[in-house]
């Protein structure tokens, strides 16, 4: 959606509105007219419309509202309160949001709208402890270190390396297990490096480092206030956490997660130990770093991963909201879920009253209550036509030439990753 605008930004920006007479897209099934705000209070907007007598808004309506403010687009949603000649009395907004992830502004009561999906392909069966977040995985660049063709010479050539940096080293697989100490649980839960230079500084205070996901001391404490810890009591759990660390010898310690998809497959462990007395550097950091990649790579190309048929399922669901540039849907199906990960690409079919549009679309979030599924998608490829009739059902407008220039990602017409041509190419 964008970033959320906190009370007093949004008093601030409301009174400027008021102050520069700043015009208002004013959005409602399908149709939008412009308004400016006059006056405003902690419980609703007054907003003055001379085309309110000519639109088809009533009492009780739901409406989305859309503003440019200091170069920074905005949006809000409301609930029309009163019509009075030509002003318009809505509902304060709960929630506004400026710097909008996306280029065309996402309509509600899209009821009218069902999307069909035909689930194909295999789906990824493993047995390895499940993250909250989905980690893509691509084909890494080729080096005579990093070569993921020979599984077993890269295991090799990776052990002999490390042997000459620290004092022990390990590749640990997760296979049928749950994760069963803290560094494990940290990894499971974040996805991220668990780096300790030196074990008597402790844990990152930040991460130097943005191109390496190193997990903060920060992001620890948040993952044990979520695990029920008091706040009070973090700083010292900490504490004696590092001190058993110090006691058993160890002087400097690496967890570096094996990541595929929504798997924690296994992990790698450096440490030196007292006797060394060297802490593990940001060079070892980054070429573990990068070697985790690769070995996963490496497995999925020899099939260390099971993999099912899925056969053809299909789903059929209402729309919940729609731009040009994508959609939200839910469905109470939990194996949708399941088949439909992060970073997904589909082929989806959108039944608007007779017409029918097939699109490819990539699911840029999904999050569920406790009844449903949701999924927000981003159309990657539609013939012009079908954008044509999309953007002017949605908007209840003329398509422009300026819809051209503004289309998220995509510069100009050319650019065939995103539009096909009638015959599907």
């Amino acid at each position: 959606m964008g970033v959320k605008v906190n009370r007093i930004e949004k008093e601030f920006v409301l009174k400027k509105m008021v102050e520069k007479e700043i015009i208002i897209k004013i959005l409602s099934k399908h149709k939008e007219i412009d308004g400016k705000i006059i006056r405003f209070c902690d419980e609703f907007l007054i907003i003055d419309c001379p085309e309110i007598k000519l639109s088809h808004l009533h009492e009780h309506c739901e409406i989305s509202i859309f503003f440019m403010f200091e170069n920074n687009q905005h949006t809000f949603s409301s609930k029309i309160l009163e019509i009075k000649d030509t002003e318009l009395t809505i509902a304060q907004p709960e929630l506004t949001y400026k710097n909008l992830q996306r280029q065309y502004e996402r309509i509600k009561s899209a009821e009218d709208i069902r999307i069909f999906l035909d689930i194909k392909g295999k789906r990824i069966q493993i047995d390895f402890p499940k993250t909250r977040d989905y980690f893509s995985l691509s084909e890494p660049t080729y080096t005579e270190d990093f070569n993921p063709s020979d599984i077993q010479n890269l295991i090799r050539s990776f052990r002999k390396k490390m042997e000459e940096l620290v004092s022990v080293n390990k590749i640990i697989m997760l296979r049928n297990t749950n994760p069963s100490t803290y560094e494990e649980k940290l990894m499971a839960h974040t996805g991220k490096i668990i780096w300790i230079p030196y074990i008597d500084e402790g844990f990152l205070l930040k991460n130097p480092f943005p191109e390496v996901s190193l997990l903060t001391y920060q992001e620890i404490a948040d993952y044990e206030l979520g695990m029920g810890t008091l706040r009070g009591e973090i700083g010292n759990k900490f504490k004696i956490l590092l001190k058993e660390k110090k006691d058993k010898g160890f002087y400097s310690q690496l967890y570096c997660p094996l990541l595929y998809t929504h798997y924690l497959v296994g992990y790698i462990y450096l440490c030196n130990t007292s006797e060394k007395k060297i802490g593990i550097t940001i060079h070892t950091l980054k070429y573990v770093n990068e070697f985790s990649k690769v070995l996963c790579y490496s497995l999925k190309t020899n099939h260390y991963f099971n993999s099912q048929d899925l056969g053809n399922n299909s789903y059929s669901t209402p729309v919940i909201d729609i731009s040009a540039s994508g959609l939200l849907f839910a469905h109470t199906e939990k194996y949708l879920s399941v088949e439909l990960p992060l970073h997904a690409e589909i082929m989806i079919t959108l039944k608007i009253g007779k017409r029918k549009i097939e699109t490819g679309s990539t699911v840029i979030r999904k999050y569920m209550d406790k009844n449903r599924y949701y999924f927000a998608l981003k159309f990657t490829r539609i013939t012009r036509e079908d954008f044509r009739f999309l953007y002017e059902f949605i908007y209840g407008k003329k398509y422009s030439v300026e819809a051209e220039t503004i289309w998220e990602n995509t510069k100009t017409w050319e650019d065939v990753s995103f539009f096909i041509d009638d015959s599907g190419h």
